[in-house]
């Protein structure tokens, strides 16, 4: 399977599995919009959140950053969001949507 495969197929996966309050758009860019994190989240104009991701790192740093944001996505609407990026609410969801991954593993359980 390539990595866009890969790609694509999580961002499927986690939309199907863990939804969110408000659409999440997700983009890989160069690098990031502040220069320096390998990936971050913004709501924008009220209607959806943007994850973007650094392309420059390896293709698991940008899945596994990827599923670090989409914990954030989860919980930004939580009640630590607005005081804490990485609340035990973050870190729960984050927790759960990692052990899911590694169980589901790009589907391949279903193909046996």
């Amino acid at each position: 399977m390539t990595y866009e495969t890969k790609w694509r197929k999580t961002i499927a996966w986690l939309r199907r599995n863990f939804p969110t309050k408000v659409p999440v758009r997700v983009r890989r860019w160069g690098i990031s919009h502040c220069g320096h994190t390998d990936g971050e989240y913004d709501l924008k104009e009220c209607d959806h959140l943007l994850i973007v991701v650094r392309k420059g790192m390896c293709p698991r740093c940008q899945i596994d950053t990827l599923l670090h944001e989409w914990a954030h996505a989860l919980t930004w609407f939580g009640a630590a969001a607005e005081y804490e990026d990485h609340s035990p609410e973050w870190g729960a969801a984050y927790a759960n949507i990692v052990r899911l991954f590694q169980e589901w593993d790009y589907g391949k359980a279903d193909m046996h």
